[in-house]
C-alpha cells in the first residue's frame, strides 16, 4: 500500500514540475514574443541604426530597423524612455540638424496605447501629418521602453516635401524623445535628450548598419564642458581673489602687476574666451536663433538665460577698459557698474548650468552635488566677510565702511599697480597680520581644492553622457 502512495506521489510531482517548467517556457517565450523590434538579422536581411553601436535587442538605448517590401518598406522603432518621455521616433534629414524633417514616432497616449505619428518640422516646429501611406502597424510599451512596427510606402507622387521619397535620395537619420503635448489630437513636444544622429546619410532601400553618430553630441558635451570650466571654475576663483585677496601678498608682483590683479585677469580671459566659444558651437550646432513653441520650456529659459549672461560677460570686460583712474570722481560708479554687471554674469550663469544639467539628463544627484557648491562658495565669502570683521584694526571703522562701499582710496589698487602696504592696508580696513594672512591663504587652498574638484565631476559627467 505505501509503495503505491509512493509511485502515486511521485507521479503527481512529476506533473507539478512539469506544468511549472511548462508555466515558464511559457512565460519566457511569451517574454520574448512580446518583443518587436529586434537586431536579429541586422546587416544580412534588414538596416539598423542602433545605439550603442554594437548592442543587441533590448539592450539597446534606441534601434531603428527597416527592410525592404515591395514597393514599401517596413520599420521598426525601440526606445527606452525615461521620467515624462511619451515618444520614440525617428526624422529623415538632409543634415545633421533639426529642420526640414520628415518625422515619424510611436507616440504613447495618456491611457498607455501607442499610436503612430506622422509631422513635418519645417523649421524648429512640428507641424502634424496624416499617416496615409502606412500600414500594419503594432506597438508595446511598459515603464522604460516603447516600440512599434509599421510599413510605409517608399514615396507617395505629389507629397516630396513631407513625406521623403526613399527611392531617390538617402538621408541622415535623427532619433529623438520626449513628452507628448495634450492636445487635441496630441503631438510631439520637443525633444528632452539631445537627438542621437548618424555618422552618415543612410540608404534606406539597402541592408546595412549605422550606430548612433558622435558629433552632435560631442558639440553638446563641449558646450557644457566649456560653460562649467568657464564660470564654475575660473570666474568663480577670479572674483574670490578680486574681493578678498588683494592684501595678501602685499610685495609681491606677477608679470609686472599685483599677484592677485594679475590672476583674476588671466582667468576671466579664459572665461571669456570659454562662453564665446561654448556659445558660438551650441549657435551653430542649432542652425541659429531657435524658435520655441513655449516659452515655459526649460529650454528657452535656458537659451535665454544663456544669452544674457553671455551678453554680460562680454559687456564687463569693455567696461574694464574705460576704468578711469584710482583719483577720478568716476571711480565709484566704474567700482559699482564693474561689480553689478560682474556679478549678475556670474549669477545668471551658475543658475543656468543647473538648469542645463537638467536638460541633459544627467543623474539627479549631480544637481545636488552642484547645488551643494553653490552653498559652499555663498559660505565661503560669508567666512571671509567674517575674517575681515574680526580682524579689522581698532579705529579703522571708518575705512572699513569706505572699502564696503567700494570707494577707492589714495594709492588704490584699482589700477593694478603695486601701492605701498599702509595704503593696501588702509583700502581693506583689515590688519594685514600673519595670522589673517595664513587664515585667507589656508582657506583659499581648502576652496580651489572643492571648487577644483567640482568642476572636474561636473565635466567628466557632461563627457559620460
Amino acid at each position: 500500500m505505501w509503495k503505491s502512495q509512493i509511485i502515486s506521489d511521485m507521479v503527481r510531482g512529476s506533473v507539478t514540475i512539469s506544468l511549472l517548467i511548462a508555466i515558464c517556457l511559457s512565460v519566457i517565450s511569451g517574454r520574448e514574443a512580446e518583443q518587436l523590434v529586434t537586431t536579429d538579422g541586422c546587416g544580412e536581411t534588414k538596416g539598423c541604426f542602433q545605439d550603442p553601436a554594437d548592442c543587441e535587442n533590448s539592450d539597446c538605448d534606441v534601434l531603428v530597423t527597416w527592410k525592404a517590401n515591395e514597393g514599401a518598406t517596413d520599420f521598426g522603432i525601440l526606445g527606452h524612455v525615461i521620467d515624462d518621455e511619451d515618444y520614440v521616433g525617428f526624422g529623415f534629414s538632409y543634415d545633421q540638424r533639426m529642420g526640414d524633417d520628415d518625422v515619424w514616432a510611436c507616440l504613447r497616449l495618456a491611457d498607455s496605447s501607442v499610436v503612430l505619428d506622422h509631422s513635418h518640422n519645417p523649421g524648429y516646429s512640428n507641424r502634424q501629418l496624416d499617416t496615409n501611406g502606412t500600414r500594419n502597424f503594432e506597438s508595446s510599451t511598459d515603464d522604460d521602453v516603447i516600440e512599434c512596427i509599421f510599413t510605409r510606402l517608399n514615396n507617395i507622387e505629389g507629397r516630396e516635401d513631407d513625406f521623403f521619397n526613399l527611392y531617390t535620395s538617402v538621408y541622415y537619420l535623427l532619433v529623438a524623445r520626449g513628452p507628448r503635448r495634450d492636445i487635441n489630437p496630441p503631438k510631439l513636444s520637443k525633444h528632452t535628450r539631445s537627438p542621437i544622429i548618424s555618422d552618415s546619410p543612410v540608404n534606406f532601400t539597402d541592408v546595412g548598419t549605422s550606430g548612433g553618430g558622435s558629433g552632435s553630441r560631442a558639440a553638446i558635451k563641449t558646450h557644457g564642458s566649456l560653460m562649467i570650466f568657464g564660470w564654475v571654475g575660473c570666474a568663480s576663483i577670479a572674483i574670490i581673489l578680486a574681493r578678498y585677496f588683494k592684501t595678501v601678498w602685499p610685495n609681491s608682483t606677477l608679470l609686472g602687476q599685483k599677484v592677485w590683479f594679475t590672476f583674476h585677469r588671466g582667468l576671466m580671459i579664459v572665461n571669456l574666451l570659454c562662453f564665446c566659444a561654448a556659445f558660438v558651437i551650441i549657435f551653430v550646432y542649432v542652425g541659429g536663433w531657435v524658435f520655441y513653441e513655449s516659452t515655459s520650456d526649460l529650454p528657452f529659459v535656458h537659451a535665454t538665460i544663456g544669452c544674457i549672461a553671455v551678453g554680460l560677460g562680454i559687456t564687463n570686460p569693455l567696461i574694464a577698459l574705460c576704468r578711469p583712474e584710482p583719483k577720478s570722481s568716476k571711480r565709484p560708479i566704474f567700482n559699482w557698474t564693474h561689480w553689478a554687471v560682474g556679478l549678475s554674469a556670474h549669477s545668471l550663469a551658475v543658475a543656468n548650468v543647473c538648469l542645463g544639467i537638467d536638460i541633459f539628463k544627467m543623474p539627479s544627484y549631480s544637481l545636488w552635488i552642484f547645488i551643494g557648491w553653490i552653498g559652499f562658495h555663498f559660505l565661503f565669502q560669508i567666512f571671509l566677510e567674517i575674517v575681515i570683521c574680526v580682524h579689522r584694526e581698532p579705529g579703522d571703522e571708518q575705512s572699513y565702511g569706505r572699502s564696503r562701499e567700494m570707494k577707492d582710496m589714495p594709492g588704490s589698487h584699482g589700477s593694478g599697480d603695486l601701492p605701498n602696504k599702509s595704503t593696501e592696508e588702509l583700502d581693506s580696513g583689515i590688519s594685514n597680520d600673519s595670522s589673517v594672512t595664513k587664515i585667507k591663504v589656508y582657506s583659499l587652498c581648502i576652496y580651489l581644492v572643492v571648487t577644483i574638484g567640482i568642476l572636474t565631476y561636473l565635466i567628466v559627467e557632461v563627457c559620460l553622457q
